[in-house]
Formats: C-alpha cells, sequence, structure tokens
C-alpha cells in the first residue's frame, strides 16, 4: 500500500488573514462611502483583528460628519471634492515615497527592493494626476 503522505494532494494555502485588502482585480472597487475615513496606510499599524471595529467607528464618524451644517463653501462642491480627491493623492504620493526610500535606508530582499523602486514610478504618476487636478481647480 501506498504511503498516504505521496498520495496526498498539496495543501491548500492558508486562507488571507481576515479583513485583509482583496487581491489585485479588475473589478470596480467598492463604494468609497464604505469605508470613508480611516485609509489602509493606517489601518496596517493595527492588528487585523481591530479593522472591523476601527471601520465601523470611522462610519460613525462620517455619518455624524453629514449631519453637521457646513458655513458656505469657498469654491462649488465639484471643486472642492476634486481639490479633496488631490489632497488624498498627494498623501498617497508621500507614502509610496517612503516606500521608494525603503531601498536606501534597508536592507531589503530582491523583490522587496524591484517593488520600492515601482513605488517610485507610482508616486510621480500620482504626482502628476495630483498636479493636474490642482491646476484644474484653481
Amino acid at each position: 500500500m501506498p504511503d498516504r503522505e505521496k498520495c496526498s494532494p498539496p495543501a491548500a494555502p492558508p486562507p488571507p488573514p481576515p479583513d485583509s485588502p482583496p487581491p489585485p482585480s479588475d473589478s470596480p472597487p467598492p463604494s468609497w462611502e464604505d469605508n470613508p475615513t480611516f485609509r489602509e496606510t493606517f489601518l496596517l499599524h493595527l492588528a487585523p483583528d481591530l479593522h472591523p471595529g476601527v471601520r465601523q467607528a470611522g462610519r460613525g464618524i462620517f455619518a455624524t460628519a453629514l449631519e453637521i451644517e457646513l458655513p458656505p463653501l469657498p469654491r462649488p462642491w465639484t471643486h472642492m471634492r476634486l481639490r479633496a480627491v488631490a489632497a488624498d493623492l498627494r498623501f498617497l504620493q508621500s507614502f509610496l515615497e517612503a516606500i521608494a526610500a525603503d531601498r536606501f535606508e534597508a536592507s531589503l530582499e530582491e523583490e522587496e527592493s524591484r517593488l520600492a523602486e515601482r513605488a517610485e514610478s507610482w508616486a510621480m504618476k500620482l504626482q502628476q494626476i495630483a498636479h493636474r487636478m490642482e491646476e484644474a481647480t484653481s
């Protein structure tokens, strides 16, 4: 009789950690209103089991903010939203630049180093998009 270990199929890969970011996809992203407050770049510094509670608290903060009457806006609503998007892109640009800097400030494996190098290229692309948005809304 053959050895059972040799006949067993390979073990399935472990499931992703709970509440981990989904794998890359061509499908549209979830609505921004589903998680409007805390960025993934913030949540990665917390234990994954805390993510659902922090997201729920963020939805509460967002719901409360929607109930507050704003003073008159200095620009039309579309302008204000696009300026906010540009500011978020600038934040992500800075985050990517920090990842790129790891190539020079940390000891990275070859694959990590390649990803850090790509982060620099992505940061430049975000910079260009943010700049165009800022120009269009000036």
